[in-house]
């Protein structure tokens, strides 16, 4: 009989990556899974700051063992902020988990549960997209922030790491290899590549039905238009570009950049430059579908899943150096370009390269997708089983020592 492990996931609320992968999980036979929730967020219409708009967006939660905690923060709950759900506490200690998987590490709630896991000999698998490529620890609040990760992280008992730069944060703390497992930042892959093979059959009519002349070569940001995104580079790396009456500049997504980006586009007179706003996840795939190149000139991004999105389309990417996983999804030259935040001028110089070049185009797709399909749920179930089979051995091993 296989030993199945009870496992407990705390995370902020329904996330549309996130959920389909905890489904597989939950499906697997060493996996009894309970996945906690800590907010509503996604289970009807809300405001999004980010977006700047309201998003209807309801995430299925059919299939998943799952419970939402009463949050008892008197402040407005967007995560990480205003979480303070004081049932996880009983949750912990009634429940006996074998491993507790805390999703991040901020919020108030989060941080209760860890100290609960270890008064109840609860085992901690901690993930946490984090590195120092944007932000490095500085000064007196740098210092301060060294010594307390360094105390928390002792204290840990396995971490996922989702990129290379995520491992080398917790290397750089002193996290030995035995508690480090590769947790591939990943979206749905199967969904995505179906959508593709379905959608390239259609893709003239998808242009024609979202109003691109049929000639055109399709440029796309799909992303919040917010200024860490920096989408205003990409239209002025655009306004430059030769032959723009056979390229189209496509804008999905919403944010507070966007009127900004709207009046630049208007007053410079540029052409075929179109703005979608929102979409939901079953509408991006006509988009990704109809583009030739994904553009994503972030200032600070640590894991954009849309990159991982666009190379299931196997699209050509052209990103920037502060893109922290593009340091695992994009190789140089293979399937696309990663240039200095802010260089408009290489943006253009790459724009122009893969527009006038169908072959590489073709070539750096093709890589895209053999690239991203290695980064799947698949991989990150046999993390979780990995970690908590890790936790429970050296817990095992622990007290055996103390007898």
């Amino acid at each position: 009989m296989v030993k199945r492990y009870k496992l407990a996931i705390l995370d902020t609320h329904p996330i549309h990556y996130a959920v389909p992968m905890y489904k597989l999980l939950s499906k697997h036979p060493k996996i009894d899974l309970m996945v906690y929730f800590l907010c509503k967020i996604n289970t009807k219409k809300h405001f999004d700051p980010q977006f700047n708009c309201k998003i209807d967006r309801v995430v299925p939660l059919k299939g998943l063992k799952y419970k939402f905690l009463k949050n008892h923060s008197i402040k407005s709950a967007f995560p990480p902020k205003g979480l303070l759900n004081l049932g996880i506490i009983p949750e912990i200690f009634k429940n006996k988990y074998d491993a507790l998987l805390v999703s991040t590490y901020p919020p108030t709630t989060n941080k209760i549960a860890i100290l609960i896991a270890k008064l109840s000999g609860t085992p901690i698998i901690l993930k946490e997209e984090i590195d120092f490529l944007n932000r490095p620890p500085k000064g007196i609040k740098g210092f301060i922030k060294n010594i307390l990760f360094k105390i928390v992280l002792k204290r840990l008992d396995a971490f996922l790491y989702t990129y290379t730069l995520n491992a080398d944060f917790y290397r750089y703390y002193g996290v030995p290899e035995e508690k480090l497992f590769f947790h591939p930042c990943s979206v749905n892959n199967e969904f995505f590549q179906k959508e593709y093979k379905r959608l390239k059959k259609v893709k003239e009519d998808t242009k024609k039905r979202l109003g691109i002349p049929k000639k055109n070569k399709v440029i796309l940001f799909l992303a919040k238009l917010i200024s860490i995104k920096r989408p205003k580079d990409l239209l002025r790396a655009y306004e430059n570009m030769p032959n723009k009456d056979n390229i189209s500049l496509l804008f999905v997504g919403e944010g507070s950049e966007r009127e900004c980006l709207e009046r630049y586009a208007k007053e410079k007179k540029l052409k075929n430059v179109e703005f979608y706003g929102y979409k939901k996840e079953e509408q991006i795939p006509d988009f990704y579908s109809i583009a030739d190149i994904y553009v994503l000139p972030s200032e600070e991004d640590r894991s954009p899943k849309a990159l991982n999105e666009a190379m299931n389309f196997s699209l050509p990417i052209i990103t920037t150096d502060k893109v922290a996983t593009a340091r695992d999804l994009i190789k140089e030259g293979q399937n696309g370009f990663i240039f200095k935040s802010g260089d408009i001028t290489s943006l253009r110089k790459h724009l122009i390269t893969l527009i006038k070049n169908a072959d590489l185009r073709k070539k750096m797709g093709k890589k895209s997708l053999e690239i991203v399909s290695k980064w799947n749920f698949n991989e990150d179930v046999k993390s979780i089983i990995a970690a908590v089979e890790y936790v429970k051995q050296k817990n095992k091993n622990g007290k055996n020592k103390a007898e």
